[in-house]
């Protein structure tokens, strides 16, 4: 769904359409990339926000299928804006968990310790 993208304005001045993985996303990029016996969290964290984007100026991304997809897309998108990428999906989600906190009714005191 279109609706479900989001877009960021990069350092380099590239807009971004980024759309967080779905779960089901999320295992076919650990089976694209995870080696044999070996689990590599920092590449799972860095190749889930590369892999969240969704178009390059305009141009639809499509979702990467194998580790060699993957880091090409990564050398497109460059440091700078992986980095900037993945602190502006921080701060979403720090936005939506304090709003839906916000929105949410505080727990009632019992009286009792």
């Amino acid at each position: 769904m279109n609706d479900d993208i989001k877009f960021f304005d990069a350092p380099d001045g590239r807009k971004i359409g980024w759309k967080r993985l779905a779960p089901g996303d999320f295992m076919d990029l650990m089976d694209a990339v995870a080696e044999p016996n070996k689990t590599a969290m920092g590449s799972l964290g860095m190749g889930s926000t590369v892999a969240s984007v969704r178009s390059i100026n305009g141009v639809p991304e499509p979702f990467p299928r194998s580790k060699s997809e993957l880091k090409a897309l990564a050398d497109r998108l460059g440091w700078d804006t992986i980095q900037a990428l993945s602190a502006a999906m921080g701060d979403e989600t720090a936005e939506k968990v304090a709003a839906d906190a916000k929105n949410s009714p505080a727990p009632q005191d019992s009286g009792t310790p």
